[in-house]
């Protein structure tokens, strides 16, 4: 869409055109895990996730540690999502 002067800009592209300018990053994120307080989920690190039924943003597997992608495939359950709304 960039290509053909449908947008002006956009966050997150891949870097696969040399006809694109690459600006310095924008945006930085914080994976954390967030849960109900009433569900005493107790997680002291990534692998604890194995644990639990849990959701990411999509593609999160290809974008976080081996160890991620070990809880996702142990879980109880594991799905990602592209509208992280709550």
């Amino acid at each position: 869409m960039l290509n053909k002067s449908a947008v002006d800009a956009i966050i997150n592209a891949p870097n696969n055109s040399v006809d694109n300018y690459l600006s310095d990053p924008v945006i930085y994120y914080q994976n954390v895990a967030i849960n109900l307080t009433e569900r005493q989920v107790k997680l002291n690190s990534v692998a604890d996730l194995a644990n639990y039924r849990f959701m990411a943003f999509q593609n999160a597997t290809k974008y976080l540690r081996a160890t991620f992608n070990e809880a996702a495939e142990q879980a109880k359950a594991y799905t990602e999502v592209a509208n992280q709304q709550a």
